[in-house]
């Protein structure tokens, strides 16, 4: 073996993947980007350091990254992919679509296609296609914890979380790596009222990444002593799919009393209600963002402290 080679840009690439795979964005980003160094045409790398970035939400690096992987194979559904998830997070919903169709034109055995272009739909409130298109992906690819994860979320919000729950069950049979499978399942359980479940899956999703918001938000309604207002209101939420009438009467009886129980308290007061709807609102988000750390610290350096 010649010491003094140039490294190969495939042997880079591939120690880059494997920092990925391993929770390790950041380091995966620098190798990707030396794989490009020595050789900017790629794909591999190029491929990576787009995932890369989208972990680590550097989404205008990532959407420059992506446009360069597009300009060296703008044939593979991968950049259309990946194309897609940054535009969507980015907020160019439509376009991100446009792309995420062109992805399963390309490649229409490939299920995680499918999950892209439902999350495109969804992110545009279309459920009944998103739904129709994950279907359609999972009758290509039955086994797939993705589809079947991203089927369970759909179908609560359509229909509730009775309907949901059979989905997310059998969802916990195929897959507990993923964090997406998990914290979808975990808002299914969580939705039913199955507390210690939904807290199990979610505390495996944040011994993964610590940093996933969606599953700190979940996590702290799953304690049974904290936030059993806020754990009520998601759970009405869905409850209202499965009994559309009464839940929409309840609704509005609810925020009837929400609004006289408001101008009782301005009268007595002299406070106005607006004033008095801020302070709560703002008191509830200081609490809740000061324990959405805690879990983070928790969940990062993890101190077995009581409650978590």
């Amino acid at each position: 073996m010649d010491v003094n080679a140039p490294p190969d840009a495939a042997r880079i690439a591939a120690a880059g993947w494997a920092r990925l795979r391993a929770g390790d964005s950041q380091g995966a980003a620098r190798d990707f980007k030396g794989a490009l160094a020595v050789d900017p045409d790629h794909v591999d790398a190029h491929i990576g350091l787009c995932q890369a970035l989208l972990n680590t939400n550097d989404l205008a690096s990532a959407e420059v990254q992506v446009q360069a992987l597009m300009r060296v194979s703008p044939l593979i559904p991968a950049a259309h992919r990946l194309r897609a998830l940054v535009l969507r997070r980015r907020g160019r919903s439509r376009a991100a679509l446009k792309s995420a169709r062109q992805a399963v034109t390309l490649d229409p055995r490939e299920p995680f296609g499918y999950h892209v272009l439902a999350a495109c739909l969804h992110g545009l409130n279309r459920r009944r296609e998103a739904l129709r298109i994950v279907v359609e992906g999972r009758r290509i690819a039955p086994g797939y914890a993705v589809l079947a994860a991203q089927e369970a979320r759909l179908v609560l919000e359509m229909r509730g979380a009775r309907a949901a729950e059979p989905l997310a069950e059998a969802v916990l049979g195929e897959d507990l790596d993923s964090d997406y499978v998990l914290i979808n399942a975990g808002l299914v359980l969580l939705a039913r009222g199955r507390l210690q479940e939904a807290r199990n899956l979610l505390g495996q999703t944040l011994r993964h990444d610590a940093s996933q918001d969606e599953a700190i938000s979940l996590y702290l309604l799953t304690d049974p002593h904290k936030y059993n207002l806020l754990r009520a209101v998601l759970r009405f939420r869905y409850w209202r799919r499965e009994r559309p009438v009464i839940g929409g009467a309840i609704w509005l009886g609810a925020w009837g009393a929400f609004i006289v129980a408001a101008g009782l308290v301005a009268t007595v007061t002299q406070m106005s209600a607006g004033v008095f709807g801020l302070a709560y609102g703002l008191f509830w988000r200081w609490q809740y963002g000061a324990h959405r750390k805690e879990v983070r610290a928790h969940f990062v350096t993890p101190k077995l402290k009581p409650g978590f």
